[in-house]
């Protein structure tokens, strides 16, 4: 069984994921295998459509990855798809104020305390083969909702944002985040890191895990140490990138030395 990313969030142990736009369920497999905490299905800005989620998710159901989705916004459809798929949560986007923020928890969850949908013919039931009640005991227990905050009104508002039951995970965008700010390509500046200070303090001040996305072994250390625990680490395109730039250099730095 996939893992429970939710209890590992409880635990207070940092996780480690990375983002995909890469609709090939080989490399979400792979990623599984490696050792990835989680990974995060792009739908905001990639290009897989529901049927490709499915076969993502799929895949990564085989290496026991948990998948969180990165929908398009907080409307009730796209949420609704990414879970009934068997996504282990959602990544929201844009979410900017509390309304938004307890939108996106209101559809990721079933009633009492949501208004998601049920459908017992869908895969994250087993296509009906998983008995219905033990299915939602099940799912509530699983799903994590997490959202992110990405703008200047949304770091004002990250204190009433962090205290929106079912929310779990406030998750930092910080290059759309420096641009709200008018610091873009500047990540160090002080405008920019004491806005992240403001999320991260709201954050956990109201039980909520924080995370941030990553490049670097020291941005990373830097979330460890400010209390993030929810880190995502790049692109599986960027970790492609980096691979066969690393490959290149070696070949040449090999075949320069050589009389060829």
């Amino acid at each position: 069984m996939v893992g429970n990313l939710k209890e590992q969030l409880k635990s207070g142990k940092p996780v480690i994921g990375t983002f995909t736009n890469v609709s090939d369920p080989a490399v979400i497999e792979l990623l599984g295998y490696v050792g990835f905490d989680f990974v995060i299905v792009d739908m905001e800005h990639g290009p897989a459509t529901t049927r490709e989620l499915e076969s993502l998710v799929r895949a990564a159901d085989l290496a026991k990855l948990p998948v969180v989705v990165r929908v398009p916004g907080a409307q009730r459809v796209p949420i609704l798809k990414a879970l009934d798929c068997g996504g282990s949560g959602v990544l929201v986007p844009m979410v900017d104020d509390s309304k938004t923020a307890a939108d996106a928890a209101f559809h990721a969850h079933y009633p009492p305390f949501g208004g998601r949908g049920l459908a017992t013919y869908q895969r994250s039931i087993r296509y009906g083969q998983t008995e219905p009640q033990q299915y939602l005991e099940d799912v509530e227990k699983r799903v994590l909702t997490v959202v992110q905050i990405e703008t200047r009104q949304a770091v004002e508002q990250s204190e009433e944002i962090s205290h929106v039951e079912g929310v779990d995970v406030l998750f930092i965008g910080p290059s759309d985040l420096s641009m709200s700010l008018g610091v873009f390509g500047q990540p160090e500046h002080e405008t920019l890191q004491t806005a992240i200070d403001q999320v991260v303090q709201a954050g956990l001040q109201a039980g909520k895990a924080v995370g941030t996305l990553v490049g670097t072994t020291e941005q990373a250390r830097q979330a460890i140490d400010r209390g993030m625990r929810f880190i995502a680490w790049g692109t599986t395109l960027g970790m492609l990138s980096a691979g066969a730039k690393n490959t290149l250099d070696a070949w040449k730095s090999l075949t320069s030395s050589r009389s060829l």
